[in-house]
């Protein structure tokens, strides 16, 4: 039986719509695209997930991908609450699926700032969850295994009891491999479908 439903965060439960977020900063358009690939899609972004590097280092890996665009990358740093925004469905169905029994834990990938920045503020939909695992906090980072035994240890989660929804096929391939049933995200229609039956399979 499947008792225990896993959500990451971004492009699950809030939209992390980069080029919408980088404009609303004064980022030209034209060079969106260059921050993008200088920042969020750098190994360093991954580093600044997981917690454990200074940041002025991360900026400075960010920066040498793309040194003309310095200017813009620093402000990337600098403006962490326009990152991402609740999605529109994520209060109700994590409020439906904890009032069916269900334990909600949240397990994601987001960096110190931005996510106390926006923690507060912005994620309603936090008020449903259990059990709420972020990279930064634990020094841990998805695909690893570590992150994934952590959730288990320290929060009794079974892999085969639980399902894991996540927008990143390689998270997902990760998770299955590990013992859980798992989901990748693509819109919010599809994967309900997808878990309402995997639920009535259960």
């Amino acid at each position: 039986m499947i008792d225990t439903i896993i959500f990451d965060v971004g492009n699950v439960l809030a939209i992390a719509d980069w080029e919408l977020a980088f404009r609303k900063i004064n980022i030209p358009g034209e060079v969106i695209p260059r921050v993008i690939k200088a920042t969020v899609y750098n190994p360093y972004w991954h580093e600044y997930d997981r917690g454990v590097m200074p940041v002025e280092e991360i900026i400075d890996g960010c920066i040498a991908a793309d040194p003309e665009l310095e200017e813009y990358i620093r402000r990337v740093f600098d403006n962490p609450g326009v990152y991402t925004y609740v999605a529109p469905y994520a209060d109700e169905w994590l409020r439906s699926l904890k009032e069916a029994g269900y334990r909600i834990c949240i397990l994601s990938n987001f960096p110190k700032v931005p996510w106390e920045t926006q923690e507060a503020n912005d994620f309603s939909f936090l008020r449903y969850a259990d059990v709420i695992v972020v990279s930064y906090r634990i020094k841990k980072v998805k695909p690893d295994r570590d992150i994934f035994e952590y959730l288990e240890n320290t929060y009794g989660v079974v892999p085969g009891e639980s399902v894991f929804l996540d927008d990143t096929e390689i998270n997902i391939e990760a998770a299955r491999s590990f013992g859980y049933n798992g989901i990748v995200f693509k819109d919010h229609t599809l994967a309900k479908e997808e878990l309402c039956a995997l639920l009535s399979q259960r």
